[in-house]
């Protein structure tokens, strides 16, 4: 028997660390919906210090207001129910979390500005140093950012993390994958999106430098499987790249491609918002 079709819109949460960025989001938000009877809701987060009380949070989060009021024509010119929501917090991965239980949110979307500059990485490293020191665990090097990080971690619903520039003339999308839920995931919003902005898909999975030309030649092909298994368009490929780094190749390859996008699963096994 065919699986029964949703009758619940297919809600999308999208957080904003940058007012500046929400029309982007949320037309990228519209192109995962494709069409499916959608409600995105456009999250601003006004962190307040633990030194500082909350209530000084409310000048803030009114500018915060204000500017995602101007987003809101985006959802009519994408023919999607949208809505905006700030708030105020002590850290911006609790109020997310939060909001994602409220409002009941299928996917969560996440802008992603590129990997941590190198001084980023250098004043992690002595936070984590300090909190060793004080007897606490250390915090590891962000993967993404530590709100980013945080959120996955707890893995409230799925998450996408796309990393755009611009969206003006998107003409190809890199997917890396590992295979399995998240892989999975990131290939049906991978190919919704590309079908939003006519755009080819590029599926990337990295192996360890040396392999050997026959172990390439096996993962070429299970990649190419999977890419006739899931992407769903002709305008899809896989490739393979030799690298030491796994986050340096894609940093590498991502340069030639307008979106990139990765997805964490929520669960073992996950459905279709159809």
């Amino acid at each position: 028997m065919a699986a029964a079709r949703r009758k619940t819109p297919y809600r999308i949460l999208l957080p904003l660390a940058n007012p500046r960025t929400a029309r982007d989001l949320v037309r990228i938000g519209a192109g995962v919906a494709n069409g499916r009877p959608t409600e995105i809701t456009v999250l601003g987060i006004v962190e307040v210090p633990e030194a500082v009380s909350l209530s000084e949070g409310a000048t803030q989060a009114r500018t915060s207001r204000r500017l995602l009021q101007r987003v809101l024509d985006v959802g009519d010119e994408e023919g999607v129910e949208l809505r905006t929501m700030v708030r105020i917090g002590r850290h911006a991965a609790d109020g997310i979390i939060e909001a994602v239980g409220e409002e009941g949110s299928d996917l969560v979307i996440f802008g992603w500005g590129g990997p941590p500059t190198a001084l980023q990485n250098a004043r992690a490293d002595a936070e984590a140093t300090e909190l060793a020191l004080a007897g606490g665990l250390g915090r590891p090097r962000p993967v993404f950012s530590p709100t980013i990080d945080d959120v996955v971690r707890e893995s409230p619903c799925d998450i996408a993390v796309v990393k755009q520039r611009g969206l003006d003339h998107v003409e190809s999308i890199l997917v890396p994958v590992r295979g399995g839920p998240h892989a999975e995931l990131a290939m049906r919003i991978s190919r919704d999106l590309a079908k939003r902005f006519k755009a080819k898909m590029v599926v990337l999975h990295v192996v360890p430098k040396g392999v050997g030309d026959r172990a390439i030649e096996r993962e070429q092909a299970a990649v190419d499987a999977f890419v006739r298994e899931h992407a769903g368009t002709r305008r899809a490929s896989g490739i393979i790249r030799e690298a030491s780094s796994v986050r340096q190749a894609i940093i590498k390859e991502a340069a030639s491609h307008q979106l990139v996008v990765m997805g964490a699963s929520a669960q073992p096994t996950n459905a279709s918002p159809d």
